[in-house]
C-alpha cells in the first residue's frame, strides 16, 4: 500500500507540473496577443503626486512645421495656485513626452512658464530638433517646490500622432443611430511611390476612446484590407454597449521591412456622437365600457442602448412609462399617471368614470431612468369613445295578499359619469315604471318613482293590483338624465299575484268533558280579488273549510280532523264538531276558502288555542263483604269510559293504571283490578289484616290520552273479626278422679295466633252434663309454650256426680266483640264406685304367687344347665 501510494503522488505531482506549463503556455500566448491591443492604453488619469494638484494639459501639434504647443496648465497646493512671480514661483516646472503604446518616457522634456502671472502655465517645443519616431504620444506637466518635499503629475494630454513616411489618409466615420453600429472605411496607406497592403502590414487596428476623458473604452479591432480598393476598413461595429457621448477612434499599422519591424504609424481619425433610442414596438388599449368605465393599455418598448442591431426589451428598474389621456384634439385630460411593469410587460387598468362622454386617445411618454444615455419616446394610441351608462338593480317586488297591493322599493339607479354615481331626484330625468305580465302584455298600469332619501333608494308602494287576475308578472324600470339621455330600462325578477281570502275574526268553543266537541261561529270572509270582493256565501266561494293544527309542532293535528262549514245567510258556522278522536294537546282551526276563479285562501289568521284534555268516567264499585274467617272483599261491576275516542271502554290493553284502594281514616290497602269484559274487578280480596272498623273502596284509572281519576267511594261496609278455637282434648283418670284438658288452639280472623294470657282477656274452661247444663265447675287456661297449647291439668272433680259430662271452653280479645266459645270435647263418664271386701283381694293375690314361683324356680334352674350342656 506504501508503495502504491508513493507512485500515486509521483503520477500526481506530474500531472500538477504539466498544467502549469500549459497555463503559462497559454497565459504567454495571449500576453503576446493582448500586448498589441495594450499599446493603446492611456496612462492614469489622476494625479501622480503627492500634494500639488495639476490640471490636464490642452495641445496643439502641427505635423508639417512639429511645433508642439502645451497651454491651459494650472497647478495649485491646499488652494494656493503657483504662478510666474518670484514669491509664487515653483521651483521646477516642466513637461515631458510619452510614447502612448507603452507609457514609456521619450526623454523629451520642455519648460513651463507663467510670463503673464496669471497662474496659466504655457510650454512651446520643436520636435524636429528630437529623433523621435512616427507614432501617438502624449504630454504630462511635472511641478516641484520645497526641494522636492512638494511635487506633483499632470493626467496625461490628448494624444497627437507624429507620422512617419508612409501617409494614413482620413477616413470615414458612418454612425448608424439605429442599428447603433459604426462603419470605419476608406483608410489607404501611401507614400509617394507606392500604397501599404496587407502584406506589408502587420498590425492594422482600430480603437474608440471617450473624447472627454481620452480613456479607453476597451472598443478595439481589426482593420481589414480590400485588394480590389485597396482601402483599409472595419464595418458593423457594434456599439450598442456605449453610454451616450463624443468619441473618438485611433487607428494604428506596424508594417514590415526587410530586416526588422518598422516604428508604429498612428492616426486619430474623426470623432463620432453616441445617441440611443427607444423606440414603442407595441402600444394597446382595450377600453371596456359599461358600469365600470375602464380602459387597459400595454406597451412594450426597446431600447438601442445594449441592445446590439436590434435592440432589447425595456423592462422594470431602466424606465419610466406613463400614460396621460387626450382628447382626440389633442388636449391633455386631468387623467394621467405611471405604467408599471408585470414581468412581461408595461401595463395599468383605470377608471374612465371621471371622463365625460367624448372620443380619448392615450399618449404613453418613455424614458431611460438611469444616466448612461438620455433617450425619450411618446405616442399616441387609437381613439376610443366614452359612452355612460346607467346602472339598475331592482329588487324583487312585493305583493301583498290582504290587500292586493303591490311594493317595488329599495330601487338603486347609478351612472358610471362618476360625477354623478348614485342617482338621486336632482340627478334624473324621468324615473318611471311599467307592469307587465309573464306574456310581455303591458297592463296598461304605470307610475313615477320617488327618491327615499332614508334609505337611498327608488320607490313607488301601495300599488293597487286588485282587478289582476292571479298570475306571474313583472315590473319594468326605466332611467335617464342629461349624461345618458337614452337612459336604461331594466325588468324585475317575475312576483305572483295570489289573491287572499281575507278573514274577519271568528269564534271557537270548545266543549270538554266526555263530550269532546267544538263549535266553530261567526266567520266571515271576503276575497281580494275586486270583482268577487263583494259577493257573499255560496255565490263567492266554492270551498269553505277547517282544518284542527297542533299548536306545537305547527303540522295538522293527528289523525286529520276536517270539514266544510256551513253558511246561515250571515255568517259560515260548524257546530258540534267531534273532537274526541285528537290526543290531549294543544290546537288551533285555520279555514281555507277558495273563490269560484281558484283564488285560494292559504288559510285564515289562527284562530285562538284551546287545550283538549280528554277525561276518564269511572262508575261506583259495588263490594260484598264476607264476615267469616276468610274475612274476604268482592269489588264488582266496575265500568270505565274515557272521552278519548280510541279508548271508550278502557280495557286491560289501553289502561295504563287499574287499581283499587280499600281505606279509612288511618289505614289503606290497594291492589290490582281485573278485566272481565266488560268490568272490572277483583274477587275476593284478603281483608284479615284490617282493624275492626268502617271501610270504603274507590279505585284509581288511566290512560295516555286521559291522564288519571279515582271513581267514587262505594258503600261502607264494617270489618268484623272471628276467632277459631279448636275442640279440646281431655283425658280422665278414674282412679284419682282428676281431669286433664289439653290441645286448645285459637286463631283469630285477622291471621293472628293467640298465645298468651296477655294477648286474650278471657280464657276459662266450663265443664257440661250431658245435657249441656253448667256444672259450675271452671277455671282458667293456661298457656303452654313447649307444647303450644292452652290446657288445664289435675283438674280434680270429685265433687261431680256420675254420669256423662264434656268440655267446652270460652276466649274472648279486644277487638272482636263478644265471647267466643269452642266446640264441645269428647264425653267422659264418671261410674259408681264397687264395694269388695280388702282381705279377699289380697288372699287370691297370694295364692297366684304360690302357684307362680315354683313353676318359675324351676324353670330358670332348667335354663342354667341347658346352656352348660351347650358349653361343653
Amino acid at each position: 500500500m506504501l508503495k502504491l501510494n508513493n507512485k500515486l503522488k509521483i503520477i500526481i505531482l506530474s500531472c500538477f507540473i504539466t498544467l502549469v506549463f500549459l497555463i503559462l503556455t497559454f497565459s504567454m500566448n495571449n500576453i503576446s496577443n493582448i500586448k498589441e491591443i495594450e499599446e493603446l492604453s492611456t496612462p492614469l488619469d489622476s494625479n501622480s503626486g503627492n500634494n500639488i494638484v495639476i490640471t490636464r494639459p490642452e495641445i496643439n501639434f502641427d505635423n508639417d512645421s512639429m511645433i508642439l504647443n502645451i497651454t491651459d496648465v494650472f497647478a495649485e497646493i491646499d488652494g494656493t495656485y503657483f504662478n510666474g512671480s518670484s514669491q509664487d514661483s515653483p521651483e521646477i516646472a516642466n513637461f515631458s513626452v510619452y510614447l502612448d503604446k507603452d507609457n514609456s518616457f521619450t526623454g523629451i522634456t520642455g519648460f513651463l512658464n507663467d510670463t503673464d502671472m496669471d497662474a496659466n502655465w504655457n510650454g512651446t517645443l520643436n520636435l524636429s530638433d528630437y529623433s523621435i519616431s512616427p507614432g501617438i504620444y502624449y504630454v504630462s506637466c511635472y511641478f516641484e517646490n520645497n526641494s522636492g518635499l512638494d511635487n506633483g503629475t499632470s493626467p496625461g494630454s490628448d494624444r497627437f500622432a507624429i507620422l512617419g513616411t508612409y501617409n494614413i489618409t482620413t477616413a470615414s466615420i458612418s454612425y448608424i443611430q439605429e442599428k447603433q453600429q459604426l462603419n470605419i472605411t476608406n483608410i489607404m496607406i501611401k507614400n509617394d511611390t507606392s500604397t501599404l497592403n496587407d502584406t506589408g502590414v502587420s498590425i492594422a487596428k482600430w480603437s474608440i476612446f471617450n473624447n472627454n476623458t481620452g480613456s479607453n473604452t476597451s472598443y478595439t479591432g481589426n482593420l481589414l484590407y480590400d485588394n480590389n480598393t485597396k482601402l483599409w476598413n472595419a464595418t458593423s461595429i457594434d456599439v450598442s454597449n456605449l453610454t451616450e457621448g463624443t468619441y473618438f477612434i485611433i487607428s494604428y499599422f506596424r508594417k514590415y521591412s526587410q530586416d526588422s519591424v518598422s516604428d508604429l504609424d498612428r492616426e486619430i481619425l474623426v470623432t463620432f456622437t453616441v445617441d440611443h433610442e427607444i423606440i414603442i414596438t407595441d402600444l394597446y388599449v382595450n377600453y371596456t365600457g359599461g358600469i365600470n368605465q375602464e380602459l387597459s393599455m400595454g406597451v412594450l418598448a426597446n431600447t438601442s442602448y445594449m441592445g446590439g442591431q436590434f435592440g432589447r426589451s425595456m423592462i422594470s428598474g431602466e424606465a419610466n412609462v406613463s400614460y396621460v389621456i387626450i382628447f382626440d384634439n389633442g388636449t391633455s385630460t386631468s387623467l394621467s399617471g405611471a405604467i408599471e411593469w408585470d414581468q412581461s410587460s408595461w401595463n395599468k387598468t383605470i377608471s374612465l368614470s371621471s371622463l365625460k362622454e367624448a372620443n380619448y386617445n392615450v399618449s404613453i411618454n418613455i424614458s431611460h431612468i438611469s444616466g448612461d444615455y438620455v433617450s425619450f419616446q411618446f405616442q399616441n394610441s387609437s381613439s376610443f369613445e366614452i359612452i355612460h351608462v346607467i346602472n339598475l338593480n331592482i329588487p324583487k317586488p312585493l305583493f301583498n295578499r290582504g290587500p292586493a297591493t303591490l311594493d317595488i322599493s329599495g330601487i338603486s339607479a347609478y351612472c358610471s359619469y362618476s360625477k354623478i354615481g348614485d342617482i338621486n331626484e336632482s340627478e334624473a330625468d324621468s324615473y318611471f315604471y311599467r307592469i307587465y305580465n309573464s306574456s310581455n302584455y303591458y297592463m296598461n298600469l304605470s307610475g313615477d318613482l320617488s327618491y327615499n332619501s332614508i334609505d337611498e333608494s327608488w320607490e313607488s308602494l301601495n300599488i293597487d293590483l286588485e282587478n289582476f287576475t292571479e298570475g306571474f308578472y313583472y315590473v319594468n324600470v326605466f332611467f335617464n338624465n342629461t349624461i345618458v339621455p337614452e337612459g336604461k330600462e331594466e325588468n324585475s325578477s317575475n312576483f305572483e299575484v295570489i289573491h287572499k281570502i281575507n278573514f274577519q275574526s271568528f269564534k271557537i268553543n270548545y266543549i270538554g268533558g266526555l263530550e269532546q266537541s267544538l263549535n266553530i261561529t261567526e266567520v266571515s270572509a271576503t276575497s281580494s280579488y275586486f270583482p268577487y270582493s263583494q259577493l257573499e256565501g255560496y255565490d263567492a266561494f266554492r270551498t269553505y273549510k277547517y282544518s284542527f293544527y297542533n299548536r306545537t309542532s305547527k303540522i295538522p293535528a293527528n289523525p286529520p280532523l276536517v270539514g266544510n262549514l256551513s253558511w246561515n245567510g250571515s255568517y259560515w258556522n260548524k257546530y258540534n264538531i267531534d273532537v274526541s278522536k285528537l290526543p290531549n294537546g294543544e290546537y288551533y282551526v285555520v279555514l281555507n276558502f277558495a273563490d269560484n276563479i281558484s283564488i285560494n285562501s292559504y288559510g285564515s289568521p289562527n284562530s285562538n288555542y284551546f287545550t283538549i284534555s280528554h277525561v276518564i268516567n269511572v262508575s261506583k264499585p259495588i263490594i260484598n263483604y264476607i264476615n267469616d274467617f276468610d274475612q274476604w272483599l268482592n269489588i264488582t261491576n266496575i265500568t270505565v269510559r274515557t272521552s278519548y275516542y280510541d279508548y271508550e271502554i278502557l280495557n286491560d290493553s289501553t289502561a295504563n293504571i287499574y287499581t283499587y284502594f280499600i281505606f279509612n281514616d288511618t289505614y289503606e290497602i290497594t291492589g290490582y283490578l281485573n278485566w272481565n269484559d266488560p268490568h272490572w274487578e277483583a274477587i275476593e280480596i284478603d281483608v284479615s289484616e284490617l282493624d275492626p272498623g268502617q271501610y270504603k273502596v274507590r279505585s284509581l284509572f288511566s290512560a295516555d290520552e286521559t291522564g288519571s281519576i279515582y271513581s267514587m267511594n262505594s258503600s261502607i261496609f264494617e270489618v268484623e273479626h272471628v276467632m277459631n278455637i279448636t275442640t279440646p282434648s281431655i283425658t280422665y283418670d278414674s282412679d284419682s278422679k282428676t281431669l286433664d284438658i289439653s290441645g286448645i288452639q285459637v286463631y283469630a280472623s285477622n291471621n293472628k295466633y293467640i298465645k298468651s294470657e296477655n294477648e286474650s282477656d278471657l280464657h276459662i274452661y266450663q265443664i257440661f252434663d250431658e245435657d249441656n247444663v253448667s256444672t259450675g265447675i271452671f277455671g282458667n287456661l293456661t298457656w303452654n309454650g313447649s307444647n303450644q297449647c292452652w290446657e288445664a291439668l289435675n283438674l280434680n272433680i270429685q265433687s261431680l256426680n256420675p254420669g256423662n259430662y264434656f268440655i267446652k271452653v270460652n276466649f274472648s280479645i279486644n277487638y272482636i266483640s263478644g265471647v267466643s266459645v269452642s266446640n264441645a270435647s269428647e264425653t267422659f263418664t264418671i261410674e259408681k264406685p264397687e264395694t269388695t271386701p280388702p282381705n279377699l283381694y289380697w288372699v287370691f293375690v297370694l295364692i297366684i304367687l304360690i302357684i307362680i314361683i315354683p313353676f318359675l324356680i324351676a324353670f330358670i334352674r332348667r335354663l342354667i344347665i341347658y346352656r352348660r350342656e351347650e358349653n361343653e
